[in-house]
């Protein structure tokens, strides 16, 4: 007899197939049957030959399926996923990462283990050798909630419906894990582990980066007192003394130790760095429309 599935792991994606394929590669294979989980690939738009690889990779595996819609975001393409889903828990990742083997076994041992348990989040590594001032990486080893490493309790994700979409790029995991932990328990599972490596970011990209901060003021509307708690100071003040100031001298110290061995490189970022500041002062009419409350969405996925 088959055994009906337990999970769903919804992954959302935007023309990366290579990166797509060594995620999918990790999850067929995994320490414990195909049969136990599903895999739902939702392309946010892709444009590139994402389609055609993902026909071809889910015809050789019948429990993986994909889907596509017009380009929304992540939070997005995850509810999207998230509504195909028909399983008790549902766990979500990037298509840049790579699951650990036993990611999969590791979340259902933890959810038998502790039924009052409404979600977790696993431990996110990085490859550092890999590691330059133009990558992006996500290391997270407890309160990080990143998206590409939670898992959760369907029902309970319907209820709330879902991540909130307004947050285009950011910050939609730490708040659905806000909400979902007004509700009851979520909790660090140090064997739920997901790699991801560094990625590269072109110069441009480095550079608008402050265009993602947004997500910081939304964060905050909806959650005042829980952000204060936790941050400190309100949004404004993280956004512009904090990261804009106060984390100048560490990101340059760090640009220093990642390409210590290659001046160019160094002073590139530096550059691009001080560049960073620039532009984050141009968009503070915009921030500022944001926290009174004139735009209510953050669309910037850079």
């Amino acid at each position: 007899m088959t055994q009906q599935p337990r999970l769903s792991v919804v992954i959302p994606t935007y023309n990366r197939p290579a990166f797509l394929a060594r995620l999918l590669d990790s999850l067929v294979n995994q320490d414990i049957e195909l049969e136990q989980f599903v895999v739902l690939v939702v392309s946010d738009g892709s444009t590139d030959h994402t389609h055609s690889y993902l026909e071809s990779f889910c015809q050789t595996h019948p429990t993986f399926a994909w889907y596509t819609q017009q380009n929304q975001g992540p939070a997005a393409a995850r509810n999207f996923g998230l509504a195909k889903t028909d399983t008790d828990y549902v766990a979500f990742t990037d298509d840049d990462c790579i699951a650990d083997p036993g990611w999969v076994r590791s979340i259902l041992r933890l959810f038998d283990e502790q039924p009052s348990l409404l979600g977790m989040e696993g431990k996110t590594i990085t490859i550092r050798e890999q590691m330059t001032p133009f990558t992006h990486y996500v290391e997270g080893d407890g309160d990080c909630f990143a998206s590409c490493n939670v898992a959760y309790r369907r029902q309970e994700l319907l209820d709330m419906e879902g991540f909130d979409t307004r947050f285009f790029y950011g910050n939609e995991d730490v708040d659905l894990a806000w909400r979902m932990m007004k509700k009851g328990r979520v909790v660090f599972n140090d064997r739920m582990v997901i790699v991801h490596p560094p990625v590269p970011r072109s110069f441009f990209k480095f550079v608008r980066h402050p265009e993602t901060y947004g997500v910081e003021i939304l964060l905050y509307q909806n959650h005042p007192e829980q952000y204060v708690q936790t941050k400190k100071h309100t949004p404004l003040y993280v956004i512009f003394l904090s990261i804009g100031l106060r984390y100048l001298p560490g990101q340059i110290k760090s640009c220093f130790r990642m390409s210590s061995a290659n001046p160019l490189l160094f002073f590139e970022a530096v550059i691009a760095l001080l560049m960073q500041r620039i532009w984050l002062i141009g968009l503070a009419p915009r921030f500022l429309a944001m926290y009174l409350g004139l735009i209510k969405r953050s669309r910037s996925y850079v």
